[in-house]
């Protein structure tokens, strides 16, 4: 392994493994906000299914592309940080551009 392959295989495990982190510290924030606490409920199973599934699903996820061969890390990082990158770029346009809904009236 050259030292290139190197870094980008330390790359690549640094991006999942923060990937992982902030996966299971959006699981636990669903958790404690929406099973804990008594002021916010989710009354739908479609709701639940969502809030508690897209966390859970990313932890599983992150801890099985972790454990895949270095090559597989690479793909799986970049296309992590793709995805990532135009959802926070979609946020972004719609922020400083929100849709305007014209009345009917």
């Amino acid at each position: 392994m050259t030292k290139a392959e190197s870094r980008m295989a330390k790359a690549a495990n640094v991006i999942l493994a923060g990937g992982l982190a902030i996966s299971i510290l959006m699981l636990f924030h669903v958790i404690y906000s929406y099973g804990m606490r008594t002021d916010r409920q989710i009354l739908s199973r479609t709701g639940m299914a969502l809030y508690y599934g897209i966390p859970l699903g990313l932890v599983v996820i992150s801890l099985l592309a972790l454990r895949t061969s270095q090559p597989r890390k690479r793909e799986i990082a970049l296309a992590s940080l793709s995805v990532g990158f135009s959802l926070y770029i979609a946020e972004l346009v719609l922020l400083l551009y929100p849709p305007s809904i014209a009345s009917s009236g």
